[in-house]
C-alpha cells in the first residue's frame, strides 16, 4: 500500500460529532505499518442525512457520487495503491462510493478495511 485514508464524513456530520472514528483508525494503522496517512484524500460532497434504516439498494442510490477525490490531493491517488478505512460496514455502499472516487482518479488498486460489520438478519 502507498496511502491509507479514511472514508470521509460530511462536514456537517463531522461538526456534530467533533471526530471521525474512521480517521482515527486509519491514522493508527498508518503509524503501525509506516504507510503514508492522508486524512483528506477524499471528500464527502453530498450531505445525505442518515442512512439508518435504509436497505442496501436505497443506500447505494443515496451514496452514488457522494464521495470524490480531494482536488488538492488527486495527484496522490494516480497509480497508487490505496487502503480505505471505515469504522463500520453495513451494506458496503459507503465503501463502494469511496472506492469509486479513488478509481475515477486512476488509483492502481483500492483495498478496504473496517473495524466492524453489521450482522444481517438471519
Amino acid at each position: 500500500m502507498d496511502i491509507i485514508a479514511p472514508v470521509p464524513l460530511h462536514r456537517a456530520r463531522f461538526l456534530k460529532r467533533r471526530y471521525n472514528q474512521a480517521a482515527m483508525l486509519a491514522e493508527k494503522l498508518a503509524t503501525l505499518s509506516e504507510i503514508t496517512f492522508c486524512p483528506d484524500l477524499l471528500v464527502r460532497v453530498k450531505g445525505l442525512g442518515g442512512l439508518e434504516g435504509l436497505g442496501a439498494d436505497e443506500r447505494a442510490k443515496k451514496m452514488r457520487g457522494a464521495i470524490e477525490p480531494n482536488r488538492k490531493k488527486r495527484h496522490l491517488i494516480q497509480d497508487a495503491k490505496i487502503l480505505l478505512v471505515d469504522d463500520v460496514l453495513t451494506s458496503g455502499a459507503t465503501l463502494r462510493a469511496a472506492t469509486q472516487g479513488c478509481l475515477t482518479a486512476n488509483a492502481k488498486e483500492v483495498c478496504v478495511a473496517t473495524l466492524a460489520r453489521v450482522a444481517k438478519d438471519a
